[in-house]
């Protein structure tokens, strides 16, 4: 996410479990706060993103892969899947 951040691209952090919890820009100062741990429901984050596709140009969604197939999301989506060793080791906080 710094990396993208660093090309000069605007960056937007949106929270999930089966809801989104918290939409805010990205900001590599920022300590963030995990919302949710919960089960997941891709739908609320992706139809996010299809309803503002004029203020994104892409989604790159991380996640366990834990959740159905969501409805839609056929362009400009990039899965990234976490492995479960880096899951059962995160913290509550990141940067």
């Amino acid at each position: 996410i710094y990396h993208l951040y660093k090309t000069g691209s605007d960056v937007t952090i949106a929270q999930a479990d089966t809801a989104i919890a918290n939409i805010s820009p990205f900001n590599p100062k920022t300590e963030y706060e995990i919302f949710g741990r919960g089960g997941t429901d891709f739908n609320p984050v992706v139809d996010y993103f299809e309803d503002n596709r004029t203020k994104y140009s892409c989604l790159i969604y991380f996640t366990d892969g834990e959740a159905p197939a969501p409805r839609n999301g056929k362009s400009d989506l990039l899965w990234v899947l976490l492995k479960d060793e880096y899951r059962k080791s995160s913290r509550s906080k990141w940067r």
